[in-house]
């Protein structure tokens, strides 16, 4: 099915609630899965 000329639809947004996550909890991420760099990094 067409749409209409002048008429799109919005764009998914889908992986928005993983990126904020991921920004909010970036060190228990790194933590968690690559925790050799989580290590290396001085977090102070």
């Amino acid at each position: 099915m067409t749409e209409p000329p002048g008429q799109s639809t919005p764009a998914d947004d889908l992986d928005t609630p993983w990126k904020d996550a991921v920004e909010h909890h970036f060190p228990e991420f790194l933590a968690f899965y690559f925790p050799a760099v989580h290590a290396g990094i001085d977090w102070t």
